[in-house]
């Protein structure tokens, strides 16, 4: 067995070493297009005030304008490259993509899947299928908690958390009673 994995590792440390070279290609022509878009957005930001600027409209005819002299570029992708332009001067914009593919998603450069639509919800269906996305909220939560303790959280945040979750405070309520009911029922027997 030593033989065989003596014999492929030259092989496998090549293969390595060109994936490696061409992943990080891979990430500096990325990063470039990222960049690129930025750019771009940012110009059609301008182009756009311009326009506003020439006619003292706030509708000046921007789409009408980027059809007639930029009929490669969709609505969707300007909108896509100024939104990204105008919250790029926001310090740690960049940092906020956890990953490269956040970016470009956000630019435009990878297309956002096309969302599926859920299977009916079905009462019979095994619990797991749905207690998982609260196991994921509940990792999310303790990660984020060692990170930051609860007490440093943005009120902001704070409000929409308690908002969001208000509803599972009234399910574990409504457990909470029945379990009490079928409780005191099974002791009358």
């Amino acid at each position: 067995m030593n033989a065989i994995i003596e014999s492929l590792a030259p092989q496998i440390n090549l293969t390595y070493a060109e994936a490696a070279t061409l992943s990080a290609n891979a990430k500096d022509q990325a990063t470039a297009a990222v960049e690129k878009a930025l750019e771009c957005g940012r110009l059609m930001l301008k182009q756009k005030e311009s326009l506003q600027r020439l006619s003292g409209k706030e509708r000046c005819g921007w789409i009408e304008w980027l059809e007639s002299n930029c009929p490669d570029i969709s609505e969707q992708t300007a909108r896509r490259y100024m939104a990204l332009a105008k919250r790029s001067h926001v310090s740690g914009y960049f940092e906020d993509f956890s990953t490269l593919r956040q970016a470009y998603l956000a630019t435009g450069i990878l297309k956002q899947a096309p969302k599926v639509e859920p299977t009916p919800v079905d009462a019979k269906t095994p619990w797991v299928r749905y207690t998982r996305p609260l196991d994921n909220f509940r990792n999310w939560y303790n990660t984020r908690v060692e990170d930051e303790p609860l007490e440093n959280w943005d009120t902001t945040l704070l409000r929409l958390l308690s908002n969001e979750l208000r509803w599972f405070v009234n399910l574990h309520s409504d457990i909470q009673r029945l379990r009490e009911k079928i409780q005191q029922e099974t002791e009358e027997d």
